[in-house]
């Protein structure tokens, strides 16, 4: 039994099966499956720390299907959801039964103390339960194991995680590519290369895993000698803001919302990971790596800004253009800042 079974989990199902227990509306927002799952995660951490159940209004996560079954027992219309009060960070105790947590308004209040939402929630599960920072950092791998996946989502994944061979002497590699550009620059594959190399020269894992949205990612990465780089070429891939190609094609949310699931599960069946640190999947996984086995000499999450951080011209060139957009946001129909957003990318 691991300390966050001895502390947190019978807590934690009370509070989210239990009928009685008053109740915190999450917010959900049509966004990638990696930072919709995050968002989960974080209504149990707030869940957590204010003693209410983490209520989503949607069992899906769209525009995404549908892959968990629900983590909770209410009811609760969205008109009632939607007329709650704001949460009180600072005084819940005289709160109503039901009260909403928007993320985006919690973040303002929070940065004139200068923190974020995610780091007041380290904070205060600290402050709570007395977590160390080992703790904190695997506790989104607990929760992601707490949490329990559809039965076909599971029994599908199982055949291939068996076809393609991932298992804990495999390393782990997410390549993120896509619309992660639109946020920051692509982390070169120069950098995911030298990652790989060291965490050889400690760990001789026998394969690598390539998660990536680009269809030619495996061509990117330089494996040791004598280690196979196992790449699913029976994926689809798009190399695209995936979220938003399936609020315009609705028909394929079901098979992208099982490829997203896969690959997330994937990398967090390897026994060490390379990735980035502001993608989700490689992050998630990451905590569940140091969950399950320790060893955080196998996880390299780099800077995500790294590019932009080493050089002048990208870090104008990103002013620039995100300067641009929000201007462009402000001032212009939906329609031309897509257009504009499809030029600069």
């Amino acid at each position: 039994m691991t300390k966050f079974d001895r502390l947190l989990n019978s807590k934690l199902s009370d509070l989210q099966f239990s009928p009685a227990c008053p109740g915190v509306v999450i917010d959900q927002l049509p966004i990638g499956y990696g930072g919709q799952l995050s968002r989960r995660l974080l209504g149990l951490k707030i869940a957590l720390i204010v003693d209410r159940k983490a209520i989503f209004l949607s069992h899906e996560d769209p525009p995404y299907v549908q892959s968990m079954e629900p983590v909770y027992v209410a009811k609760y219309d969205e008109r009632t959801a939607a007329n709650a009060p704001p949460i009180d960070l600072r005084d819940d105790s005289h709160a109503a039964p039901l009260v909403r947590f928007n993320y985006f308004d919690v973040q303002r209040s929070l940065s004139a103390e200068g923190l974020s939402v995610e780091r007041w929630a380290k904070q205060e599960l600290a402050r709570k339960y007395e977590l160390s920072s080992s703790d904190l950092a695997e506790i989104d791998g607990w929760l992601l194991s707490w949490i329990r996946f559809l039965p076909d989502f599971r029994a599908r994944f199982q055949e291939d995680l068996i076809r393609l061979g991932v298992t804990t002497n495999t390393l782990g590699v997410h390549l993120r590519r896509g619309d992660k550009r639109v946020e920051t620059p692509y982390v070169p594959a120069s950098l995911i290369n030298s990652a790989i190399s060291t965490i050889y020269q400690k760990w001789q894992f026998t394969s690598i895993f390539v998660a990536s949205d680009d269809p030619q990612a495996d061509s990117a990465i330089v494996a040791p000698m004598g280690v196979d780089v196992i790449f699913d070429r029976a994926e689809k891939r798009y190399n695209n803001a995936n979220h938003k190609m399936l609020m315009a094609n609705p028909t394929i949310a079901a098979q992208e919302t099982y490829v997203a699931f896969k690959n997330l599960q994937l990398l967090a069946s390897c026994g060490g990971i390379v990735g980035q640190d502001n993608a989700h999947f490689a992050a998630i996984a990451g905590s569940h790596i140091l969950y399950r086995d320790g060893h955080p000499d196998r996880i390299i999450l780099l800077d995500g800004n790294i590019a932009r951080k080493e050089s002048s011209m990208i870090k104008l060139q990103y002013f620039i253009k995100l300067r641009a957009r929000a201007m462009a946001r402000q001032l212009l129909p939906a329609q031309v800042v897509r257009v504009i957003n499809r030029m600069t990318n």
